[in-house]
Parts: structure tokens; C-alpha cells; sequence
């Protein structure tokens, strides 16, 4: 007998966290943040609270009430109830949940379907005795975020365990803090899709799907009474969608249920790379001046398709450190694109000297593990600065997203310059950017008038209305149940569908 919980997804974009028990097994499917849940409480000017961050994501509702699933440090760090603040307050760091280690009910494994911050973004607050289950590639794209950030959020692959440490340095030394004391490695069971594979008696088959980030899949998941498949996000217009089509021919043969994302079930046009690329070629050619083009870094096919776009037009592609990082890190997959030059932002004392990039090495190279006598400078000795491109940038296609606008303050004037926005995440945290701001931004520097707006090139990472709903037919399951999506109501009426309420436990022996 197997049971869902949502926890998140739920008649919104993003937020997936699905609860599956069968059989005294708990697996969650996907982990991630609600950008609705958190955006309603919290932005560029108001910011989360590190050391608290658990309980307050608790209290305000940002991540659910599930025991068993938390680390213990993040509400109770070593050696801090030997404070008498904490012994007489511990409600102003303890929350309402019991975390992995104290709780007898334990969540067995996470399941992730990709590397999307609406899908893995809590990863970093779970016990890490917690196994992930993902692919190898999304692996990898985990690691590159905990490379570039530090703090708590970013710990996707490496913790740091909190606990109470005497302060050695500054005003007052002898005093207690709450700090890093010990690295713990998040504990992962990576696989090359398609894989098959078992937890307890949970059979997974776990099938590679097309999306806008490597690593992506889609899962069937046989409990013995059922067979559950979960799509996470998919399309069928990228250079992969053969994937896609592989995996839903494998879901169509025998499922129960259907858990699917509908983020464009509105939208009847199908996408394309090719358009993008026809699109984008046709837009630089119109072009003399300087080409800036907008689009996630964890996007490799994106990047695939602007190389291809600048040998067709004779410019020299550009790419962020970001995405050259990335790169590096997925190593024999991006063979075909090694050697792209990458742009050096100044950073620091704004002298482009190494002291100035110690503490986001990827800006100056591809190794974050320096030392005195040889620190990774590649990009320092062979990048493209400002200076570059501003004495000749009708030679070059930049990448430069929105939150890099102040690169332009050294790129010169720009007037006959041209932006195009090529993101493929409407949803993505990266496009909270307002339109005033862009078009303050652009109308100064005389980019794309009159209007001073970015050129939008989409192709969304998502399948269209027409496409799921024929994936739906052919699989025709026994329940479906929309996620992922403002529009559930949409999905067609021909088929028994679910519509769950946010933290409700539906058994599907009741349901099929």
C-alpha cells in the first residue's frame, strides 16, 4: 500500500517536494524551493537569517513539517545547550519538527529529477546521512553551485556540521560562537540514465528526459501494488528530445499513475532550438556593434547553440565564468566547445590583480584549490576584459545576464549594441529582474531603442499544452495528478485526475 504527500508543486511553478510511503519506506521526490513561499516574506533587501535558517524556513512555511528529513546541527549545534540562553530559550533555535537523528521515522532516500533550484534548492538543509539519488551530470551541477557560493544554502554536496567554538580573534576573545566544525559529504547513489535500481523494495527505473539543464530524468517507480511514474520536467523540442520520447514509450506500457508537470499546459505553440538559433543568427547580422545575450549558465545546450550562432556570424563567443566553470567541471561531455574565451569581470580592488578573486577563484580560473605558489589564473592570462571588447565590439557575442549589469559601466558606450534574452526559464530565479531597472540600464547606454528592452528569443524548457496532452492519451494512466503548473484544471477531463491539497496524505489504494 503506497501513499503521496504534496508538500510542494502544488498549483504553482516549481517547489516540487513529494512524499511516497510504501511499506514503511519514505522517499521524497525532489526538494525544492517555492520562489511564491519565499518570495512572499523575503527579497534582495531583506535576506534570510543564516543561523536560524531551518526554524525560520519552518515557521514561515518555506519547507514543510516533515520529521525525520532536517540535520540536527541547524536547530541544535554541538555543545550549544551548555549556554544558558539556549537551556532557558531553545524555542528561539529549535523548530516544531524532529530532525533525522532523533526521529524513529526516517526519510529513506531523496529522488532527484535535475539540478533546477525549484527542484533541489532545500537539499543542503537535510541530513546528509540521507541518500541522494540523481545522475551523475546533476551530481557534478550540484558541486559547481557548492563550489561558488558559501553558506548553508549552498551546501548541496560538502555540509559544514555547526557547532559552539570560543572566539579567538577580534574584541572579544574567549567568547562563544556558532561556526563550522566539521565537513560532512552529503551521501549520493549516482547512475547513468537509463539505470534501474532498488530501494528496499522500491524498484526505480530512472530514464534520461530532455530538459534545459544536463542530467535530467524521469522516473517509474514500482512498489509491488503500483507503478507510480514521476516526469519532474521534460519537452520534446530540444536536441535530446529523443530521450523524452524513450521515456514516456516506457511509461505508456504499464502505469497506475501518472504524476506530470504542466508548466505550459496553457500554451498550444511548440518550441524549438533551431528557432532560437535561426533567430538569434538573423538578429546579429542586423548587428555592428557589440551582441549580449542573456541566458542561464547551467544551460549547456544554450551555450551549444550560441557557439554555433557566432561561427555562423564571424563573432567571437564570449562566455561567463559561470558557465566556463561548469564546463570544466563535466569535463569530457563538452569536448566539442573547449577553448571559448570567458570574460573577466573586475572584482575586488578593481585592478584585475589575484588578491582581488580569492574568494570566488572560479572568476580567475578553473581551480579552486590554490596555494601561494600556483593559483589558477587562466582566465587572468587568457580571458577577454572590458577594455577588449570595448576597442572592438562588433568582433564579439557576449554572455551577460541580467544580474552582470554593471559590466556595462566598463564596456563603454554601447549605442548600435543589441541584447537579446535567450533564457529558457521563465520561472527561474534569475529573471527576478524588474523591467524598469533593464530599461534604466539600457536607455543609458543606448542599447536596443527605442524601447530599451531585451530581445526575447524563449524556448522554454517545457513542454507545450498539445504535447502533454498527447503524452496523457498514449499513457492513458489510471490517475493523473498535475504538478508544477498554475493551471491544474487545464489537464483534459477524459482521464481520472487528482487534484491534491497542499500536505494532505492521499492513499492510492482509495484513489485507483
Amino acid at each position: 500500500m503506497a501513499a503521496l504527500t504534496f508538500y510542494g508543486g502544488v498549483s504553482e511553478i516549481g517547489g516540487n517536494t513529494i512524499l511516497l510511503e510504501t511499506d514503511g519506506l519514505r522517499v521524497l521526490l525532489d526538494f525544492g524551493v517555492s520562489f511564491a513561499k519565499q518570495g512572499r516574506y523575503y527579497e534582495r533587501l531583506l535576506q534570510v537569517r543564516n543561523r536560524t535558517l531551518l526554524r525560520d524556513f519552518i515557521t514561515l512555511g518555506i519547507v514543510p513539517p516533515i520529521d525525520g528529513l532536517y540535520r540536527n546541527d541547524l536547530e541544535s549545534p554541538q555543545g550549544i545547550d551548555s549556554l544558558p540562553v539556549y537551556r532557558e530559550h531553545p524555542d528561539l533555535w529549535q523548530t516544531s519538527v524532529t530532525p533525522w537523528e532523533e526521529s524513529e521515522e526516517r526519510i529513506d532516500a531523496l529522488l532527484l529529477t535535475h539540478g533546477h533550484m525549484d527542484h533541489a534548492q532545500h537539499i543542503p538543509l537535510m541530513d546528509p546521512h540521507i541518500p541522494v539519488y540523481c545522475s551523475g551530470d546533476t551530481r557534478i551541477l550540484l558541486e559547481t553551485m557548492d563550489d561558488m557560493h558559501q553558506g548553508v544554502s549552498s551546501e548541496f554536496v560538502h555540509t559544514v556540521a555547526w557547532g559552539l567554538k570560543t572566539n579567538r580573534t577580534g574584541k572579544f576573545p574567549g567568547s562563544p560562537k556558532v561556526g563550522g566544525i566539521q565537513q560532512v559529504d552529503r551521501v549520493f547513489q549516482t547512475f547513468r540514465p537509463p539505470s534501474d535500481f532498488k530501494i528496499d523494495g522500491l524498484e526505480v527505473k530512472a530514464f534520461p528526459v530532455d530538459h534545459s539543464v544536463p542530467g535530467a530524468v524521469g522516473y517509474i517507480l514500482n512498489t509491488g501494488e503500483e507503478t507510480i511514474a514521476y516526469t519532474g520536467d521534460f519537452r520534446f523540442h530540444g536536441d535530446h528530445s529523443h530521450w523524452t520520447m524513450g521515456f514516456f514509450e516506457a511509461v505508456a506500457e504499464d502505469v497506475d499513475v501518472l504524476i506530470t508537470e504542466g508548466t505550459r499546459i496553457d500554451s498550444e505553440e511548440k518550441d524549438g532550438e533551431q528557432v532560437v538559433r535561426d533567430k538569434a543568427t538573423e538578429l546579429i547580422q542586423g548587428t555592428n556593434g557589440l551582441v549580449m545575450v542573456s541566458y542561464s549558465w547551467k544551460d549547456l545546450m544554450r551555450t551549444k547553440s550560441m557557439l554555433e550562432v557566432s561561427r555562423r556570424t564571424g563573432r567571437e563567443l564570449v562566455i561567463s565564468p559561470r558557465t566556463a566553470y561548469f564546463l570544466y567541471k563535466m569535463g569530457s561531455h563538452v569536448e566539442a566547445i573547449v577553448g571559448l574565451k570567458v570574460y573577466v569581470p573586475r572584482m575586488g580592488s578593481m585592478i584585475y590583480t589575484p588578491s582581488d578573486y580569492v574568494h570566488e577563484k572560479y572568476l580567475a580560473g578553473y581551480s579552486l584549490d590554490w596555494n601561494e605558489d600556483k593559483p589558477d589564473m587562466t582566465h587572468l592570462n587568457d580571458g577577454i576584459r572590458a577594455y577588449d571588447i570595448s576597442r572592438n565590439p562588433g568582433r564579439y557575442l557576449l554572455h551577460l545576464d541580467f544580474h552582470s549589469f554593471n559590466e556595462l559601466l566598463d564596456l563603454g558606450r554601447l549605442e548600435g549594441s543589441t541584447y537579446i534574452n535567450a533564457q529558457s526559464e521563465p520561472y527561474n530565479e534569475e529573471m527576478a529582474v524588474s523591467d524598469t531597472l533593464i530599461e534604466n540600464w539600457f536607455s543609458t547606454w543606448g542599447i536596443n531603442p527605442p524601447q530599451h528592452r531585451p530581445i526575447d528569443l524563449p524556448s522554454s524548457a517545457h513542454a507545450c499544452g498539445q504535447e502533454i496532452n498527447e503524452v496523457i492519451a498514449t499513457v492513458s494512466p489510471k490517475l493523473l495528478i498535475p504538478v508544477h503548473t498554475m493551471k491544474p484544471t487545464m489537464f483534459p477531463k477524459t482521464v481520472k485526475t487528482l487534484h491534491p491539497e497542499p500536505g494532505v496524505r492521499y492513499d492510492l489504494t482509495e484513489l485507483l
